[in-house]
């Protein structure tokens, strides 16, 4: 008599040939690939031959398939999930939903499992109608219409199934086996038990292999945090000290905290992985035996993303995602550039012709570009390829959609779906990983699931296109995908999937009494006293106890090092660990050791630079110049960044770490700018004069008119330029804004002294080797005389829409150079140069100038005489010149020396942060001086 599973494997291995008559029947389908493994082993071979092992499901399947192919049955099968979408249209016919207080999908899956547990455990209808239930009632009603419906169409259900297999064994047509090894059950179900012994004369359960050395021990964790990444901190030392090591993680309701568990797990083992989102993570030494929704694979949901594409209307934020999306369309330049157009879209909401009209703009401006620099790169220029546009694409899909019906079967629907996603290029141009390859596989498994769940329309199967998403996005979420990789040395699973798993070293998670035993949670639907009495699973407190006894002893004996672990407090509550340990395991492992042990690897790290020479690194690469000077963009701006701190500059404006754009509701506060700015500019073209100004402030009526026709286009000219709009109450008061702040500040301009205005809005070249840049500025005021004749000063105004202090231009570092670079422009011969201030209710110049000056708010220089500021205009153009000839110095030889001159500047580059680590740094030094305490 075979007594154990090796006995049982030792048979099989002393045998010529596996004989079909011998059967090993696991528990689940990860257990049979568990012993398949070890048989693998044994035999000591690459590639195993035809094995009779299978989990219980499998056979079943297996079975039915041969008696099919044998013309022994006709009936077709339906599963759990597309019964619950039957029951859902059964529920939807039925006048007594309303008063059970659910919806039909939540009570579809609730009837699902009463009507498996009534056919399982055999429980009689007649004894569930004279309990006098309400919900029992309902349910037998509606089972009732089931039963019709399968007989009508030929259906029928896996427990039905089970049961003709029985029938076959018994009348001999199916073969019967000469022995059955159960393998990994805790308890058979009543029809599990009626399959197995007709299918065999000599069923053998097999005892749950165990360690005969186990040890066992419990720590106790604050929180169910810590316990987490406790245990993954244990698992990556555990694996270091030993990589040969088979390691179990045994987690209660895995699926509720996968996602929790699996970021624990990446933060220790997968830093790699993080920082390249397009692995397949094959090679991470971590496998969990519950996988997550097939829907939540990101191919998977950018294609389900992209038929919304087909509503007309998406958030915002999809029509983000859609366009990072590397999954479809065209991965170019102009994706880019669209993204950028799209972040300042002031709407929660975008259009499909919008979000087409942004690409197309895009693509047309880097279409431009490439045509003017093919010349001058025609060495390393690509030749653009005839491949279709994203937004063609997009234009080309809807098209599809337009021509096809307005109701179809799912067959039509999934010819569609695959056209339209072909279209807009799904899965996208790059190679597909191991992971994403599988995923798409799956879906394409799905699409022909469901024209067998075509078959379970009760009516009409003819839908609409959203109703056909919807279904196919439900049974996409009901799968669960698990990625096909090597055996890994470390096994996270649930307890299900845990038992009859051997290790060297096991981890049992969260055993409080809350968790062992569960409370118990009856079918709603049946009488609680049957259930009672039929023994069904959840029914009872006692069954609870009884199951979570079995547990904890299994896992105390499935590894020679077995640790339970719980936590004091979860979703705040208090726990307590569970009384139902075994003796083994009660004895707690020693806290003030395990907590040094834990701090010990993070001192480790924060102090490991203690045991190497330390190397300042603070440049980067200098910018490359001959002769000519480097024409860098945004010049203005990168002496600014400097000056606040080098190591911001190189980052900004040598190696791209730009700031995302904000995203604003209505005008932004840069549009704003650039409307005041523009209307300014129209305004001082036609006006030129300070003479002409008062004249046109005397008639007010005409004035306001000017100034609202200028405003009102300049206003719809930005919102174009954008694809925005606004709401009309809005937009009012975005003109009515304008107006305000334009009349205060042109009325504070006609009490100057008089002066013409030069020129608006002018750009011109500074160099400042090595390197060179374009300016704008804003506006040249020269003062006249009393005759009207030019001084032949020259004022240089810039336009602010929000405030910057005068101290700003009077100490080093200039952290605002812009004023000061215009000086250098010899050309213009600043006497004077200010700020204009535009600010509702608070409009003014503030600037530095000579003394002959007359405005209000520019002061000569021996009257500021602060900070560092010299005392004469002279001496300000020199000083200032010298200044900015450090910054341009330092940010052309690449200094990078990271210090901050201004800290309230710090929140422009909050950005960065996650590259200069500063706050990691600060938390690792607090890491270093707690661990040397504690140690």
């Amino acid at each position: 008599m075979i007594q154990t599973l090796q006995d049982w494997l030792t048979n099989l291995a002393n045998k010529q040939d596996v004989h079909a008559d011998e059967l090993l029947v696991t528990a689940n389908q990860r257990l049979s690939r568990h012993i398949l493994r070890l048989r693998q082993l044994q035999l000591g071979v690459p590639v195993l031959p035809n094995q009779n092992i299978a989990s219980y499901e499998q056979w079943r399947s297996n079975l039915w398939s041969h008696c099919e192919d044998r013309g022994w049955v006709e009936s077709t099968v339906i599963n759990k999930q597309q019964e619950q979408f039957i029951w859902q249209q059964l529920l939807s016919q039925s006048n007594q939903t309303e008063t059970l207080l659910a919806d039909n999908k939540s009570l579809a899956k609730a009837l699902t499992d009463a009507r498996i547990i009534v056919d399982t455990w055999g429980i009689p209808h007649d004894q569930i109608e004279n309990a006098n239930h309400r919900e029992s009632s309902f349910f037998l009603e509606v089972r009732t219409s089931l039963s019709s419906l399968y007989q009508d169409k030929g259906w029928i259900t896996p427990e039905q199934q089970s049961n003709k297999l029985i029938d076959l064994f018994n009348t001999g047509t199916l073969k019967k086996y000469s022995d059955i090894g159960l393998y990994g059950f805790t308890e058979l179900n009543p029809l599990q038990q009626a399959l197995v012994t007709s299918a065999t004369n000599n069923v053998q359960q097999l005892p749950i292999e165990k360690c005969d050395q186990a040890s066992a021990g419990l720590i106790e964790c604050v929180d169910w945090e810590t316990e987490i990444e406790t245990i993954a901190r244990w698992a990556h030392q555990t694996l270091r000290q030993n990589p040969s090591t088979q390691i179990g993680i045994v987690i209660p309701n895995l699926q509720k905290h996968r996602s929790q568990i699996e970021c624990a797990f990446i933060r220790q083992f997968d830093n790699d992985y993080l920082l390249n989102p397009t692995s397949s993570g094959a090679d991470k030494p971590y496998e969990l035996s519950i996988g997550s929704p097939l829907a939540e694979e990101p191919c998977i949901a950018d294609a389900l993303l992209l038929t919304q594409l087909l509503h007309k209307k998406l958030t915002k934020e999809e029509a983000l995602d859609l366009i990072r999306s590397e999954f479809w369309g065209q991965n170019t330049e102009a994706r880019l550039l669209a993204l950028q157009g799209l972040n300042d879209w002031p709407m929660t909401s975008v259009d499909t012709i919008r979000l087409t009209e942004l690409l197309s703009k895009a693509e047309k401006r880097i279409e431009t570009a490439n045509d003017l620099n093919k010349e001058q790169f025609k060495d390393g220029f690509i030749e653009a390829t005839d491949e279709m546009t994203t937004s063609n694409r997009i234009l080309e899909a809807i098209q599809l959609y337009r021509l096809a019906a307005h109701k179809l079967d799912f067959q039509h629907w999934n010819g569609f779906l695959k056209r339209f996603l072909k279209t807009l290029n799904w899965p996208g141009n790059r190679t597909l990983n191991s992971r994403e390859y599988q995923a798409v596989e799956q879906f394409k498994l799905i699409l022909d699931e469901l024209l067998v769940d075509q078959r379970c329309f009760i009516g009409s199967n003819l839908v609409t296109f959203p109703a056909y998403v919807a279904h196919l996005r439900q049974r996409l979420s009901e799968k669960v995908f698990q990625q096909q990789t090597p055996r890994k040395p470390i096994q996270i699973s649930g307890t299900l999937e845990a038992i009859g798993l051997s290790f060297d070293k096991c981890w049992v998670a969260n055993t409080t009494r809350s968790q062992f035993p569960e409370s118990p949670q009856p079918n709603a639907f049946l009488p609680l006293a049957l259930q009672k009495a039929f023994a069904t699973p959840r029914s009872s407190p006692q069954k609870e106890l009884d199951y979570a006894e079995q547990l904890l002893t299994i896992f105390s004996e499935c590894a020679n090092e077995v640790t339970f672990s719980y936590s004091k407090t979860a979703e705040d509550e208090h726990q307590q660990v569970s009384p139902l340990l075994p003796p083994m395991a009660s004895k707690k492992l020693d806290e003030e050791q395990l907590a040094k042990n834990l701090y010990f690897d993070k001192y480790n790290t924060a102090s490991a630079y203690r045991n190497f020479s330390v190397f300042s690194d603070l440049c980067g690469l200098p910018l490359k110049h001959s002769e000519a000077s480097i024409k860098i963009r945004r010049g203005v701006n990168a002496l600014s960044t400097y000056a606040v701190n080098p190591l911001y500059a190189y980052l900004v404006h040598r190696l791209g770490a730009k700031q995302p754009n904000p995203v604003y509701v209505g005008i932004s506060p840069p549009q704003r700018g650039n409307i005041l700015h523009n209307v300014l500019e129209t305004f001082w073209e036609a006006t030129k004069n300070s003479a002409a100004l008062k004249t046109k402030l005397e008639n007010q009526a005409a004035f306001l008119a000017e100034l609202e026709a200028l405003i009102s286009d300049n206003v719809n000219a930005e919102l174009h330029k954008h694809l925005q709009y606004l709401p009309p109450q809005l937009l009012e008061l975005e003109k009515e804004r304008c107006l305000s702040v334009l009349v205060q500040w042109l009325t504070l301009e006609s009490y100057r002294a008089p002066f013409i205005v030069a020129a608006t809005e002018n750009a011109y070249a500074i160099e400042l080797k090595p390197i060179s840049f374009n300016v704008r500025v804003d506006r040249v005021d020269s003062p006249t005389s009393a005759s009207g004749e030019p001084t032949g000063n020259s004022i240089l105004i810039d336009y602010k829409t929000g405030s910057t202090p005068l101290s700003l231009l009077q100490r080093a570092p200039l952290v605002e150079p812009q004023l000061p670079v215009y000086t250098q422009l010899k050309e213009l011969s600043a006497s004077a140069v200010a700020l204009g201030q535009l600010q509702p209710n608070n409009c003014t110049f503030v600037g530095i100038g000579e003394d002959a000056i007359q405005i209000d708010g520019v002061d000569a220089p021996s009257k500021l005489n602060k900070y560092d500021l010299p005392d004469t205009w002279e001496k300000v153009l020199d000083w200032w010149q010298q200044e900015l000839m450090k910054s341009v110095k330092g940010f052309s030889e690449g200094n990078a020396l990271n210090i901050t001159t201004v800290k309230t500047y710090e929140s422009r580059f909050e950005h960065l942060q996650p590259i200069v680590r500063k706050t990691e740094q600060e938390k690792m030094a607090d890491i270093s001086k707690k661990a040397e305490v504690s140690l």
